[in-house]
């Protein structure tokens, strides 16, 4: 156990001369609004990629991103990743930087549950949109159950441009 005696006598010492301030943490708050800059950027960014490839279909990122926080990637047809969304970090541990270029192979190899694993490489091949939640594990080993959210996108001309992937952990492990 520590002796405080000489803190807080030096504490009553300069009580006088201690300002308090409205907000202590700053840290705190500067963690938010790094998120919330953040997220505004990959909205922005993911409207111009959907505005570049002539998407069909308009999704509400301000909703998905925003305010349920899914993490986001999109995938050329070849299924390499040509974006991500800052908060991959947080759900799966990989900076933006370490899956761009990447195949989507990389996250379907963390799948835990191979009968999961096959559903979602057969949703992906036959181009239909789906939804399930699958046991995953992060970069460091660490185990999760994870929504995926997987939309084909087609352009105006009708063709296959992108893959778009909403992601997001969730509590408990329940098929859809």
């Amino acid at each position: 156990m520590y002796d405080l005696t000489e803190y807080y006598t030096i504490l009553n010492r300069n009580k006088a001369k201690l300002q308090i301030s409205p907000l202590h943490s700053w840290d705190i708050f500067m963690d938010g609004y790094r998120d919330v800059s953040l997220t505004i950027k990959d909205i922005v960014q993911l409207k111009k990629l959907a505005s570049k490839n002539n998407w069909q279909h308009v999704f509400d990122f301000e909703e998905m991103l925003g305010k349920q926080g899914y993490a986001t990637l999109v995938t050329n047809t070849s299924l390499k990743i040509v974006y991500a969304s800052h908060n991959l970090f947080r759900m799966r541990g990989y900076l933006t930087e370490e899956v761009l270029g990447r195949q989507l192979m990389l996250f379907q190899e963390e799948l835990i549950d191979r009968e999961s694993s096959t559903e979602f490489k057969s949703a992906m091949d036959q181009k239909k949109e789906f939804i399930m939640i699958v046991a995953c594990s992060k970069k460091n080993g660490e185990r999760y159950d994870c929504e995926i959210k997987g939309f084909p996108i087609f352009n105006k001309q009708n063709e296959l441009v992108n893959f778009l992937l909403f992601e997001k952990q969730v509590n408990g492990l329940t098929r859809t």
